[in-house]
């Protein structure tokens, strides 16, 4: 017997069929893509080929058991393979989104909303960052800037206005330079109201219809709709491991 199709894993045109968990497993796909496209483990690649062939199978075991062989036995076809995957959902699930983007787009926005509410700027626009995870690509850190986030950071801990002679390690100040990109890119997002005259942005207001057009295809919305669930996913389990303590 053969494995069921794509059509009929997702429940297409069944009412079983959930527009918001075949975004999630897009959203999946694409992200494990990107992931495998970085440099990783051993043990990293096994654990990302599962969640791989997982999110490609729609936990169907045959299509699954398959999977974890063609990647096994074709370990650099994997990114091919999530590429084509993702492409192929997208062209299924696009006449769907477009019909029923609003709600989704909606459902993020509120999130987002209740998420920043009492937030600064600062920590607004990181937290809004977290939405567009994989959406854009930060530029690779190099010595220069590693050494200016070195200076940065010494001359803050002695109390000085800056720093020559220190050096960056380019793996330590790797995830600061993603996280300010990130934040640089969230900002479009964000009209300033008030601001002092040293920059201090002091009154701001997420701009949810810039943040519509953002979610706008399929594609993009996919990705963004799997990074709020995320989000949602890992507050819930802070929150209870809070409650525990």
């Amino acid at each position: 017997m053969p494995n069921p199709t794509l059509e009929q894993r997702i429940g297409l045109g069944t009412p079983e069929f959930s527009l918001k968990e075949n975004l999630f497993s897009m959203g999946s796909i694409y992200a494990i893509d990107r992931e495998l496209q970085e440099p990783q483990t051993d043990e990293k690649l096994i654990d990302l080929y599962d969640k791989l062939a997982k999110a490609m199978s729609d936990n169907d075991k045959p299509t699954y058991k398959q999977l974890i062989k063609e990647f096994e036995m074709h370990p650099v076809t994997a990114t091919k393979k999530a590429k084509e995957n993702f492409g192929e959902r997208a062209r299924l699930l696009k006449p769907i989104y477009e019909a029923n983007k609003e709600a989704v787009i909606k459902e993020v926005i509120d999130q987002i909303t209740a998420e920043i509410k009492d937030e600064d700027y600062v920590k607004a626009t990181f937290k809004v960052a977290g939405y567009f995870q994989n959406l854009f690509k930060p530029t690779k850190l190099d010595q220069k800037t590693a050494d200016e986030y070195a200076s940065e950071e010494s001359a803050a801990n002695i109390g000085v206005s800056s720093m020559y002679s220190v050096t960056g390690n380019i793996e330590e100040y790797t995830p600061r330079h993603k996280a300010l990109q990130a934040k640089a890119f969230a900002s479009k997002y964000f009209d300033i109201i008030e601001q002092e005259k040293d920059g201090t942005v002091t009154k701001y207001k997420f701009n949810e219809e810039k943040f519509k057009k953002a979610m706008e295809d399929v594609i993009a919305g996919s990705i963004i709709y799997k990074n709020a669930k995320t989000i949602q996913i890992r507050q819930a389990q802070e929150a209870q491991e809070q409650a525990q303590h």
